[in-house]
């Protein structure tokens, strides 16, 4: 099978590349830079190729694209939250950037699109647990064209022959991603310094570890037979933990000495983010890891990475 994968040198992008290189797929990865060691490791394997092209350039995109043969695109490339946070520079690469990559996948006859989502989106427009039927409550400029993205792949699916499918991750964590609680936990506990935890600890968090979400699109594509034209699921951990004890558990693990501080500080997203996963057990046949499960998998992969 032929997949292109975009956001090929970013964090998810290059576990995915080298999973599907793995299981002996042709992979082309499309990044706008294509230096990167986060794939050194399979550069020059046979199978795998690394394309240069700014998604948002539909031209650059087309020229870079068109000697390809595609079955699968694996969407991941998108301007992540940060200091530059122009509404513009939103849209042109979560929104635009992603129609640009639905037309071509209708010209060049994809069987199937699957599109990376947040489920940051829901902002705080539900209190209980999250599923698919939650409504959509953008809080800034990343969710809002998250979403319209996912709006686009809707429309798409309704007009062509392939199939869209949309996949909504929590804050995922491995080796190679240098942000988020699990690894600002593990660098603290690491030196054995103090970890404060915001909002006392007592809100719930559904972290991700890589593998599962890398295991979630390749069930997609294994199980796109079964899946209707366009499918919206949450992908998510097992369980949920309070952030104190994940801070704890990590703490743990480690061997660490440092003292876990709950403080007084709202957390960012100061909600509980308790999924229920159940469409995405039941229609990818998703089997996901325990947040305990996928931290100690992390804190050995991390150890190794370390030394």
């Amino acid at each position: 099978m032929n997949v292109l994968v975009t956001g090929a040198t970013g964090f998810i992008g290059s576990h995915l590349c080298r999973a599907l290189v793995g299981k002996g797929h042709r992979v082309y990865g499309l990044s706008k830079g294509v230096n990167s060691k986060r794939i050194k490791d399979i550069k020059g394997n046979e199978q795998f190729s690394l394309l240069k092209a700014d998604i948002t350039n539909e031209t650059q995109l087309r020229e870079e694209l068109d000697n390809i043969t595609v079955d699968v695109i694996f969407h991941l490339a998108s301007k992540q939250p940060g200091k530059a946070s122009d509404f513009e520079s939103f849209v042109e690469i979560n929104t635009i950037g992603t129609y640009n990559l639905l037309k071509f996948a209708e010209l060049a006859n994809v069987k199937l699109f699957i599109y990376s989502s947040t489920t940051v989106i829901f902002g705080n427009s539900t209190k209980g647990f999250i599923n698919e039927n939650c409504p959509v409550l953008p809080k800034n400029y990343y969710t809002l064209t998250k979403y319209t993205g996912e709006v686009l792949c809707r429309i798409f699916s309704e007009r062509t022959p392939f199939k869209c499918i949309v996949l909504r991750y929590p804050s995922v964590f491995g080796v190679g991603h240098e942000a988020g609680i699990v690894y600002t936990y593990w660098k603290l506990a690491k030196h054995n310094k103090p970890i404060e935890v915001f909002s006392k600890g007592e809100l719930y968090r559904n972290v991700i570890h890589v593998s599962d979400v890398i295991k979630a699109n390749s069930l997609v594509v294994e199980k796109q037979n079964l899946l209707p034209k366009f499918g919206l699921f949450v992908i998510g951990s097992e369980n949920s933990m309070k952030m104190i004890d994940i801070a704890k558990f990590t703490v743990k693990e480690l061997g660490s000495k440092s003292p876990v501080i709950p403080v007084d500080i709202p957390a960012p997203a100061p909600i509980h983010s308790i999924f229920d996963i159940s469409r995405s057990k039941e229609k990818l046949f998703l089997e996901p890891m325990t947040i305990e499960e996928g931290l100690k998998i992390y804190i050995e992969e991390m150890e190794l990475v370390d030394d």
